[in-house]
């Protein structure tokens, strides 16, 4: 592929993903997205599942979840309520979803977390060091973030980074109770 080809697709990703990204909330039609961007829906799918590693529709599915545990450790709201902001009809199809996704419900995934959250202050933080985190002031909210690089899902590097992200945050007293956390995993 020629390099101007590739970064007139990258271009098109960029802008199918800010979209995907600001309006989770709603239903996205793969015949509008395809318009919008100016190719086919054949053409969109495939230039989407190449620069993804994954099908578009897994691609949204994965960005509606991750938002509502966002929206999960930031405000306390019902499942009907939480499910209509990152665009799913009701509550079940939503419940479906995230269990399909995290293999729990989203209850049951908040309380996990929230549980591994105040283990780890009361154990003084023991992990190993792998990889930086990094800080990120803006709009007077902190941000402390890693990124992982590979196959999505395996279980031993988000728990070797996670434990990372926690010691590193205890070492610079950044975590607290009124901690929250956004996982991103794209």
């Amino acid at each position: 592929m020629r390099s101007d080809t590739k970064e007139i697709y990258q271009e098109k990703v960029n802008q199918v993903i800010d979209f995907v990204s600001a309006n989770l909330h709603q239903p996205l039609m793969l015949d509008k997205l395809a318009e919008r961007i100016f190719v086919s829906q054949r053409q969109l799918l495939r230039i989407m599942r190449s620069a993804l590693n994954e099908p578009l529709y897994a691609y949204v599915a994965r960005q509606r979840i991750e938002r509502a545990v966002m929206y999960m450790q930031l405000e306390k709201t019902s499942l009907a309520a939480l499910a209509e902001k990152v665009g799913y009809d009701n509550a079940q199809s939503f419940s479906k979803a995230f269990k399909k996704q995290f293999g729990q419900s989203p209850k049951a995934y908040l309380h996990e977390l929230q549980t591994r959250q105040n283990a780890y202050l009361k154990s003084g933080g023991n992990a190993q060091n792998h990889l930086q985190p990094v800080i990120c002031e803006e709009d007077e909210t902190e941000l402390v973030y890693i990124r992982i690089f590979g196959k999505y899902g395996e279980k031993e590097p988000y728990e070797t980074v996670w434990n990372n992200l926690l010691r590193f945050m205890a070492e610079n007293k950044a975590l607290s109770e009124a901690t929250r956390f956004i996982l991103d995993y794209s």
